[in-house]
């Protein structure tokens, strides 16, 4: 069978992780929830005012680091399962581009050097060491909104709707995600983790599959990747001046495709 276009691979290989993205969101969500309803529940116990509520804060911080703790280690370990099954699927996704066989169950050296690497920086942000990186980001959140609140002479209640607020759903109250709440930002910061780790993936993969088989064809060392982004009264100004841009690899843009939600664009592989 005569190979398919990059082009066409490359961007299956895109339409793979966007669905993948949502799904692992969704999983993450009732742990994310859980461990802000605990942290909810340790400031409940700040009193509205008074000289010693500051101190009273960091009597109760060790309490909200160990309740992102199940957070911080389902994130990690989704993450490290998802990748490994997202590689997978790429490699079957290439043999049937590529109409080789064997390449659905080859593990090349050089994708799995980036794998290890990748892995390692994972496990370097998810590590917990009191606390993890990926926990101190969360604590630092947490602490701005608690110290706005006692600068403010703000009660405890509406501290509470900063960081996880409560809202009228039906005839009971439940908690919610909204804007410009600490949770929300939170809930970013996962959505970037998630994205690098599956779109570094992508890279790796995308360099494997069509470095050596373009470069052979046209018997040189080396493959260009171009920038291409949807040209449309949509496209937004960071991705417009990038359309048409060539690398000498894929990992020498400045950006990686999904620069920013709702992205189109993706960085092809091209013959010198």
């Amino acid at each position: 069978m005569a190979p398919k276009t990059p082009e066409g691979y490359v961007r299956q290989l895109g339409r793979e992780i966007r669905p993948l993205e949502a799904r692992i969101a969704r999983e993450l969500y009732e742990p994310l929830l859980n461990a802000f309803a605990q942290i909810r529940a340790v400031l409940s116990l700040l009193p509205d005012d008074g000289l010693s509520r500051r101190l009273q804060y960091q009597q109760l911080r060790p309490s909200i680091e160990a309740a992102l703790v199940p957070l911080n280690d389902n994130l990690a370990a989704t993450l490290a399962l998802e990748i490994w099954g997202f590689q997978s699927r790429a490699r079957q996704l290439a043999a049937q581009w590529l109409g080789d066989a064997e390449l659905e169950n080859e593990a090349p050296a050089a994708l799995m050097q980036r794998v290890r690497y990748l892995r390692f920086t994972l496990s370097a942000y998810f590590e917990r060491r009191s606390p993890s990186q990926f926990m101190r980001e969360i604590l630092r959140l947490v602490d701005r909104a608690v110290e706005r609140g006692i600068l403010e002479g703000t009660p405890t209640a509406e501290v509470l709707q900063r960081v996880l607020p409560e809202a009228m759903r039906g005839p009971r109250r439940s908690l919610v995600i909204r804007k410009g709440t600490v949770v929300n930002a939170v809930r970013a910061r996962i959505d970037a983790a998630v994205a690098a780790a599956l779109w570094q993936t992508y890279t790796g993969q995308a360099e494997r599959v069509w470095a050596r088989p373009l470069a052979a064809e046209e018997g040189r060392a080396t493959v260009m990747w171009e920038w291409s982004a949807v040209l449309d009264p949509r496209t937004c100004p960071i991705c417009a001046p990038l359309d048409g841009q060539r690398r000498a690899r894929l990992a020498d843009f400045p950006v990686l495709p999904q620069v920013h939600p709702n992205c189109r664009c993706v960085v092809l592989p091209v013959k010198p």
